[in-house]
């Protein structure tokens, strides 16, 4: 059963066993972990850093950013962590993921001056054409980097 909502526990480690809803924050070792909020029982790793998610608390809710993106489970699920509640996001085709999964990769080469794993070509080379919103997303996450 998809949720909606998911409660925040902040940890000193996260535990073996997770329980459906809830979102272990382990400030410690800069981690997040949850079980897929689709109810598939898959746990999600959500690192904290640089080049992994963000997480904001405002000492009510919490908030990761960018959106999870279980594109190598089975459910293929996708989903925002905002406030607490999870907003669904449609899914993806299979070219969108590739994509998108590319261009990850080479903003984190861009940022951190690695180049991309071998064996991945750049979009220009696949054709693909770059999302809408693209700019705005990097810009928002160099933004709010800088807090």
């Amino acid at each position: 059963m998809k949720l909606s909502l998911i409660t925040p526990e902040f940890v000193d480690e996260i535990p073996r066993e997770l329980d459906s809803g809830i979102l272990y924050v382990c400030c410690r070792y800069r981690a997040v972990k949850h079980l897929c909020a689709c109810g598939c029982g898959v746990a999600v790793n959500t690192p904290l850093h640089p080049t992994g998610w963000t997480l904001m608390c405002d000492g009510v809710s919490i908030s990761l950013w960018p959106s999870i993106g279980n594109w190598g489970e089975a459910c293929q699920s996708h989903y925002w962590i905002r406030n607490n509640r999870i907003q669904w996001a449609p899914k993806w085709s299979r070219r969108r993921i590739l994509a998108e999964r590319r261009d990850r990769d080479l903003e984190v080469g861009r940022d951190f001056g690695a180049s991309p794993r071998m064996g991945q070509s750049s979009r220009k080379e696949l054709h693909m054409p770059k999302s809408r919103h693209g700019w705005l997303i990097r810009f928002l996450d160099r933004f709010l980097r800088r807090k």
